[in-house]
């Protein structure tokens, strides 16, 4: 039985789900069609992580104790980029959906984003010097080999087998969803 077929029919017991992923991996698109279909609450990461979007960050004990206090909640879908500060959300998930996708594709949708937000939407702006900061880090910090997000993935990969679905591009994504949206 293929990784899609298993997940989907494991994702239609869960009411805890966690999708990790890199910037432009796509967690936000596969989060929002989860939680509608599944009728479950949607809360991106970086909701917590920044006190005002892409400007202020909240400390770290305050976004821990926001995790914790999000994920003990009976149902929830949960996306966002893995942290030590939210173990919380690993541990109580039922599913773990990492997204993995070719950098070039995920620079792609950065700077689709950027161009979104900054031009058709009433969202913070980000300024072009911070989206180039955010595609370097990205590379540093799941691309390279060494990088420590890649690194904290694969243990949380490891730890949660029963658990973890690995999906390794929009393809495998939209896959998903057919099965899951039938």
């Amino acid at each position: 039985m293929s990784t899609k077929i298993k997940l989907h029919q494991k994702i239609h017991n869960c009411r805890k789900i966690l999708i990790l992923g890199e910037p432009g991996s796509g967690k936000n698109y596969l989060g929002e069609k989860i939680a509608v279909h599944l009728g479950l609450p949607f809360k991106d990461v970086d909701d917590i992580i920044w006190k005002r979007k892409f400007d202020i960050r909240r400390h770290r004990e305050l976004r821990k104790k926001m995790v914790e206090a999000e994920t003990k909640k009976e149902k929830w879908v949960f996306v966002g980029i893995p942290a030590t500060w939210a173990q919380h959300s690993v541990d109580k998930a039922q599913v773990i959906i990492i997204l993995r996708e070719r950098i070039l594709i995920e620079i792609i949708r950065i700077f689709v984003r950027f161009v979104k937000r900054n031009y058709f939407a009433k969202k913070p702006k980000e300024t072009l010097k911070s989206v180039l900061e955010l595609i370097k880090w990205n590379y540093q910090k799941f691309h390279k080999k060494d990088g420590d997000k890649r690194i904290l993935i694969e243990k949380i990969a490891r730890k949660n087998v029963s658990k973890t679905y690995i999906l390794q591009s929009r393809h495998e994504v939209n896959l998903l969803l057919e099965m899951l949206l039938k």
